[in-house]
């Protein structure tokens, strides 16, 4: 007499993965044309947890330009380069490099363009802005490609998602 073959099936239960999405970021870039290469503006910070991947960034350009932008991103405070001159990292600045972002192809929208990267995959660790706290500072500084210029009240906005450690 033949038996009978038993399979147990497990269900597992699947969580998706948290996301963490900033709010819409500023960019900080000057009111004139820019060269290539040039810092768009001041440095600025934006919180993030203090552990994770850089899972996908965003960009919208009110100035509806197109033009490549690249963001570099830091994991501590950083000087840069004044808006409008060639920007730069110092030996000891560029310990703090965690990636940087080239939004390079545009969809466009008539009054806007929207740029977006995916499937970044980049870890990174900033320090907590208190101590305990869940929560740091991620540095950035914008980067003009080709020569942009960016009038009073159209400036690029980011957005970055985040796979969180914790």
């Amino acid at each position: 007499m033949l038996g009978w073959l038993v399979r147990i099936a497990h269900v597992v239960a699947i969580k998706p993965r948290p996301v963490f999405q900033t709010s819409w970021v500023q960019v900080p870039a000057q009111d004139a044309a820019l060269d290539d290469g040039d810092a768009t503006g001041i440095v600025f910070q934006f919180l993030v947890p203090i552990s994770g991947t850089l899972q996908s960034a965003s960009v919208l350009d009110t100035a509806d330009q197109g033009n490549q932008l690249d963001v570099e991103l830091c994991s501590g405070r950083f000087a840069g380069a004044a808006a409008d001159a060639q920007f730069k990292l110092t030996d000891v600045e560029a310990r703090y490099h965690i990636y940087r972002l080239q939004f390079a192809t545009y969809a466009d929208h008539e009054d806007n363009q929207t740029s977006d990267l995916e499937n970044i995959g980049k870890a990174y660790k900033v320090p907590p802005f208190e101590e305990d706290s869940k929560w740091g500072w991620m540095w950035g500084q914008g980067i003009a490609s080709g020569t942009p210029t960016y009038a009073a009240g159209s400036k690029p906005y980011l957005r970055v998602e985040i796979y969180p450690d914790e």
